[in-house]
C-alpha cells in the first residue's frame, strides 16, 4: 500500500490472536443462571431509559425504551428512578426472590431506594410508591460514575426505535431435562 511495509512481529500476532480469542471464546450474551451473582445496571437520558442485566460482567438481557411525553417532563432524579423501577418490573421473573445489585450513575437513588432506610415524607408520592414496591425485592444499590457503565448509557440514549418499540437482546434459555430439574430442586424438598 505504501512504500513503508508494515512489519507484523510475533508479539503483534500474539496480541491479535488473544483479541480474537476473547471475542470468540465467550458468548456476547450469556444465559441467565439463578446461582450466579446478578447485577442490574440502569440509566436514563432525555430521550429514553435503558438497563442491562449482567452476571459475572457478561450481559444477559439488554432492554430500553423511549420516554413518553409526560416522562420527558420529569426531573433527572425522577427519570433515573423511573428507569430503575421499570427495569426491575420488566425483569421481575429474573430478579424476584434472588439477591441482586442495582448499579446507577445517579447518586441520589442510593438514598431514595436504599432497602435498609426509610424514605422521607417530603419525597414525591410517585417515588414513595416505587420505593414501597421495590421493598419486595432483595437488592442493594450502588453508585458508579456514568463513564464506568457505558452499556446502559448507550441503551438510554439510543433513540432509533419508535415509542412502541423496545430494544431487547435476550438469549434463549437452555433446555432443562427432567433429571437436571430434579437434581437442582432436590435440595429444597
Amino acid at each position: 500500500l505504501y512504500s513503508d511495509a508494515w512489519d507484523c512481529s510475533v508479539e503483534c500476532e500474539d496480541i491479535l490472536r488473544g483479541l480474537i480469542r476473547c471475542v470468540t471464546d465467550r458468548p456476547v450474551i450469556a444465559p441467565f443462571s439463578p446461582s450466579k451473582p446478578t447485577t442490574l445496571i440502569t440509566n436514563a437520558s432525555d430521550v429514553g431509559i435503558g438497563a442491562v442485566l449482567e452476571q459475572e460482567d457478561c450481559p444477559v438481557i439488554c432492554i430500553s425504551r423511549l420516554l413518553n411525553a409526560a416522562e420527558k417532563g420529569y426531573s433527572q432524579t425522577q427519570k433515573e428512578a423511573s428507569a430503575l423501577f421499570w427495569a426491575v418490573r420488566r425483569l421481575h421473573k429474573y430478579l424476584f426472590g434472588l439477591p441482586f445489585t442495582i448499579i446507577t450513575d445517579h447518586q441520589a437513588l442510593q438514598f431514595l431506594f436504599n432497602p435498609n432506610k426509610s424514605i422521607t415524607k417530603s419525597t414525591a408520592a410517585m417515588l414513595q410508591r416505587w420505593s414501597i414496591a421495590l421493598a419486595a425485592y432483595n437488592y442493594d444499590i450502588q453508585h458508579r460514575p456514568g463513564k464506568t457503565i457505558p452499556q446502559a448509557d448507550f441503551l438510554s440514549h439510543y433513540s432509533r426505535f419508535s415509542e412502541a418499540e423496545q430494544c431487547h437482546f435476550i438469549t434463549p434459555a437452555p433446555t432443562v431435562s427432567r433429571k437436571s430439574l430434579h437434581k437442582s430442586t432436590k435440595q429444597y424438598y
